[in-house]
């Protein structure tokens, strides 16, 4: 049966919308080296066998919708940054970036319960699934395609992300070389970016090596227009370090103090429910917690006229996500098998009642699938860790931490992922096993070029160390109890989470949902995050 092909969109939260005879070209985010403009004109007139090589060249963060008389479009950049969905029902297939414009369709479908199990375990959905069977996402790398009078359409992986060298290509000294000469490349463009657009750089700050990266070689290219901004409770270590950092490179810093009873307020008002709403993509629950920060910085006008930058994901990119530790040989050459469990293991554990046979062999099973998607054949196991490191930036990094990104849209702000820059993808996908664990090449490199001088010495070395526990009274109350379970660790991180680590989260990650709601629940949670996917779900009438 043939169907017909709709676009549901709007001019909300930066999309934009061209238009040309009987095409049209829905468009969100920036591009390096092309206009969206020349964009819209080539998709005219191009050729359907160069399609995945024009789409792959595109060097920014985007998400777009072209639609002639002949045929659809609708691509996502290689971390799908910014979410595309379609839906297909008996008569019509439907793209859009808004899951609340389908409304009136959805209310009627039932929820997957493949997908929500993998929800209650993790915080997101696995693959193209969301909680609605119908409804899927565009994952990384991909572009729709549907041809007029065709009665399928086409889901075309046109980039991948998989590490898989066993040793260097070159010399230890040319990679370097060659890193920080992407490095520079990176920071440039943003750079040019926010002097054409007048716009002021405004860093995200935390304690971490990734902001420390982006504002040191800011400084190190010349830039003036940086700021920088960090939240949590008042004196927690990550915001002393920022701020310390920040007057160090002489970079105006602002601070938002939160607290459980100021986040809970915050949470209740319309505007946040808005925001919930309309942000909403039904395979992941989110990050939020910076919402609230950006918001009162934006309305004291520090971010105004700003491009937000966040440390995502050098972290992970740089090799400090590799799983080595849950990663055992237990299926002798079974590597995807292995890997599963490795992955189950560190990110499928929000509950901890989840963890068991039954669920632990369907989230296998999907992790699998895609595995084998990616018709790589596995004959060492330091291939799998880039396997693990494909699967991992396409799951949670891209569906979980990058929805960072959709708390600035809605509150009007620009944005950019620097450290997700395709230079920074090509270069860290050629980089071994060996060197990316526990981010030794990262470290090292950035340690002896020593951008602005604040990777050396002693005060920078413990720049992210000084961990503190505020507020105080919590803090010796703790201590006095932590005596109890001098013999028993476990026990104690047990307790410890349960009891006190509403006070002392730096984030006020708990502040959503009632202390004595969490000191009363005997079911165990890995951190605040299964308490936000708990509030997700129940939202949506789905209990754990």
């Amino acid at each position: 049966m043939k169907k017909d092909l709709k676009i549901q969109n709007s001019l909300i939260m930066g999309w934009n919308l061209l238009q040309k005879n009987e095409s049209s070209f829905w468009y969100k985010g920036y591009l390096n080296n092309i206009t969206f403009e020349k964009v819209f004109n080539d998709l005219q007139k191009i050729k359907l066998s160069e399609l995945n090589f024009y789409i792959n060249e595109l060097d920014g963060n985007f998400a777009l919708i072209f639609k002639n008389k002949f045929f659809t479009i609708a691509s996502v950049d290689k971390i799908s940054s910014i979410p595309l969905f379609y839906y297909e029902n008996e008569s019509s297939i439907i793209i859009t970036p808004h899951v609340f414009m389908l409304k009136k369709f959805l209310q009627n479908e039932k929820y997957d319960s493949v997908s929500v199990l993998s929800m209650k375990m993790s915080g997101y959905t696995i693959g193209n699934d969301t909680l609605i069977s119908k409804l899927k996402k565009i994952n990384c790398g991909e572009y729709f395609f549907f041809k007029k009078n065709d009665e399928r359409y086409i889901l075309n992986k046109y980039y991948t992300y998989i590490p898989k060298n066993l040793k260097l290509d070159d010399s230890l000294e040319n990679c370097r070389n060659r890193y920080l000469n992407a490095t520079y490349n990176v920071f440039q463009k943003l750079h040019k970016r926010s002097i054409e657009q007048n716009k002021k750089i405004a860093v995200s700050m935390s304690a971490g090596l990734d902001t420390r990266l982006i504002v040191s070689i800011l400084k190190e290219i010349g830039a003036d227009n940086i700021i920088g901004f960090s939240f949590g409770l008042k004196n927690n270590f990550e915001a002393n370090a920022a701020k310390d950092l920040c007057k160090y490179l002489n970079i105006p810093w602002k601070f938002s103090e939160y607290t459980n009873s100021k986040l809970k307020k915050n949470i209740q008002t319309n505007k946040f429910k808005e925001f919930r709403e309309k942000t909403d993509t039904f395979y992941s629950s989110s990050s939020y917690l910076d919402f609230f920060a950006i918001e009162e910085l934006k309305d004291n006008s520090f971010l105004n006229d700003s491009i937000i930058v966040n440390g995502h994901s050098g972290d992970f990119i740089a090799g400090n996500h590799m799983l080595t530790q849950f990663y055992n040989h237990q299926y002798s050459k079974n590597f995807f098998r292995n890997a599963a469990k490795a992955i189950i293991d560190k990110h499928f554990r929000l509950w901890l009642n989840l963890a068991n046979k039954k669920n632990d062999e369907i989230i296998e099973n999907l992790l699998i699938n895609q595995m084998q998607k990616l018709n790589i054949e596995v004959k060492d196991p330091k291939q799998i860790f880039g396997v693990i490191e494909n699967i991992q930036l396409e799951e949670r990094q891209s569906k979980h931490c990058l929805s960072r990104q959709r708390n600035y849209e809605f509150l009007g702000l620009d944005w950019a992922l620097p450290l997700w820059d395709n230079e920074y993808l090509v270069f860290w996908e050629k980089i071994p096993f060996e060197l990316k664990l526990n981010r030794n090449f990262y470290v090292d490199t950035l340690s002896k070029r020593n951008f602005q001088l604040v990777w050396t010495g002693k005060k920078w070395s413990k720049l992210n160390q000084k961990r503190n526990i505020n507020p105080i009274l919590v803090k010796i109350l703790r201590y006095l109890i932590k005596f109890f379970f001098i013999f028993s660790k476990k026990k104690w991180k047990i307790f410890d989470k349960k009891y006190f680590h509403y006070w002392y989260d730096i984030g006020c990650s708990y502040a959503h949902v009632d202390y004595f709601k969490i000191i009363s629940q005997k079911k165990k949670f890995r951190n605040a995050v299964s308490w936000q996917v708990k509030s997700y779900l129940e939202k949506k009438n789905i209990n754990l």
